[in-house]
């Protein structure tokens, strides 16, 4: 009876730990996508350019092999892309945050008319991005099924 009794004791005081890590692990998710849609909007959508110094940290690390790393790069080449583009709401048609990763998909539409669908994978760490992948599929004039992209 005492054994049971320990086992008991043992399981509620571990369950306790793991939901309230749960619990923080859902706060965090949620933080980390705030700021990323957040930075995303501000940067790409009102094309403000100061929020790489807000959201973005010094030692950014790119993965896109066009980009060097640190957020001067992204300071000296954002303004260049976003030449002829208008201010907007960026539609974001998924948005998946889980640890210290938020993953975004997005309609790139390019002042020529040329539509790309782009997956944006960020981490985070203490409130600042860190790190950064993208993947970029030109959408088709015609599509081989009926499946929207979008």
């Amino acid at each position: 009876m005492k054994a049971l009794f320990i086992a008991i004791i043992i399981f509620f005081a571990t369950s306790q730990s793991i939901f309230s890590q749960t619990k923080k692990e859902i706060r965090q998710a949620k933080e980390n996508k705030e700021l990323v849609t957040t930075f995303f909007q501000k940067l790409f959508g009102d094309q403000d350019f100061t929020s790489i110094d807000t959201y973005i940290a010094d030692d950014y690390i790119q993965h896109n092999p066009k980009i060097t790393d640190g957020k001067e790069a992204l300071k000296k080449l954002v303004p260049m892309w976003m030449k002829g583009m208008l201010k907007r709401k960026i539609e974001f048609y998924m948005v998946v945050s889980e640890g210290d990763k938020v993953v975004l998909y997005t309609k790139n539409e390019q002042p020529d008319g040329k539509v790309t669908a782009v997956i944006d994978i960020f981490r985070v760490k203490n409130k600042k991005i860190v790190e950064h992948w993208d993947i970029m599929q030109a959408v088709p004039e015609k599509a081989a099924n009926s499946h929207p992209m979008f």
